[in-house]
């Protein structure tokens, strides 16, 4: 009798192993957002949503308003809105044609003569020199905490077009790769409508200028940018002047009512235009992006290839699964390789406690 029971014992244990039973059960957590839900702010000239516990800053007035929205936390989370960008120079020549008529003592030309000079009239080039430019307006009295473009690199640009189409010279939007502290990587989606403001035939030389238009865009760590683009484009597409705000600039002749609306416009058109260009982007520079990230946080991806799902993991985790997936209820799951498109792509939960 005693050997019966041991024997039914035994079959039991084994039914129980075959089973997954007794194994221990993998926790699958969702990704913790790095950015909050939208809230709403705003004053007597604007409302705007932005993600909760974010700050911003604004400058300007009218067509010459502008806002950037960042986390304190981490301001590489920042998305902004200029709405113009003026004067930029078209060339030295120009230049010294301003310094000199400056020392002449002609009123205002100081501000042409210390103006930055765009050497490429184009939206790549606007962002190449935007730093300068943030110098020079910081110069002329605006406060404001521009952010940083001085190192980047371009992965690609598209070609857009807005309701200001007919004045370009350029409206292209560009994504750009940039480092963060620790060489983190940042994405940003920018764009802007360059036109040419002016021509001023002088001494054999154009001195006239540029004016960049709806200089906008969003920026994020790379990790952010995968989960959060929507919401950041969604932030950027709800900012709108108050009709109150609107009646004042028409009434002070800063502006019409028809390019009040146009201002409008355009912002949703760009919106539209940083989706679109999220949507139909290149994808194999996400994934490299998110296997170096990966990488400096100590996180490894570990993918079941029955049902296609990407989980994220500390790296000690994943080397001891590896190492005997038996003793866990799922034990299909398998390293991404380096390079693997699964890198670029959201993960389905974070394994954990």
């Amino acid at each position: 009798m005693f050997k019966r029971q041991s024997i039914i014992l035994v079959i039991f244990m084994l039914c129980l192993s075959g089973c997954g039973l007794g194994k221990e059960k993998l926790v699958i957590n969702d990704r913790e957002d790095t950015i909050k839900p939208l809230v709403t702010i705003g004053d007597s000239r604007f409302t705007m949503q932005i993600p909760q516990g974010w700050d911003y800053q604004t400058l300007g007035d009218f067509q010459n308003f502008g806002i950037r929205v960042y986390d304190p936390t981490n301001p590489d989370r920042t998305i902004f809105f200029y709405g113009t960008m003026s004067p930029w120079l078209k060339s030295e020549g120009a230049k010294s044609f301003w310094i000199w008529y400056a020392q002449s003592g002609y009123p205002g030309a100081q501000l042409y003569a210390d103006a930055p000079v765009l050497y490429d009239a184009s939206v790549a080039g606007l962002y190449y020199s935007f730093d300068v430019f943030a110098a020079f307006a910081q110069v002329y009295g605006i406060v404001h905490d521009f952010y940083s473009f001085s190192n980047f690199e371009i992965i690609e640009g598209f070609s857009t077009s807005t309701a200001m189409a007919p004045y370009a010279i350029d409206e292209t939007t560009l994504r750009l790769n940039m480092k963060g502290d620790n060489d983190y990587p940042i994405e940003a989606i920018v764009t802007a409508t360059l036109t040419d403001a002016m021509s001023y035939p002088a001494n054999g030389i154009d001195a006239g200028y540029y004016t960049a238009y709806r200089v906008s865009g969003i920026i994020a760590p790379t990790d952010d940018m995968i989960y959060h683009q929507e919401l950041l484009t969604e932030s950027l597409a709800s900012f709108q002047f108050t009709q109150e705000y609107i009646d004042q600039g028409v009434e002070l002749i800063e502006w019409g009512t028809e390019q009040a609306l146009q201002i409008q416009q355009t912002l949703n058109q760009t919106s539209q235009i940083i989706n679109d260009s999220w949507e139909y982007r290149n994808k194999v520079v996400d994934a490299a992006n998110a296997e170096f990230i990966s990488y400096i946080r100590g996180k490894g991806y570990l993918e079941d290839p029955d049902t296609g799902e990407i989980f994220e993991a500390d790296q000690s985790f994943v080397d001891n699964y590896l190492k005997d997936p038996n003793q866990y209820n799922r034990t299909n799951l398998v390293p991404l390789e380096s390079g693997a498109p699964g890198y670029g792509q959201p993960v389905t939960g974070v394994i954990g406690n």
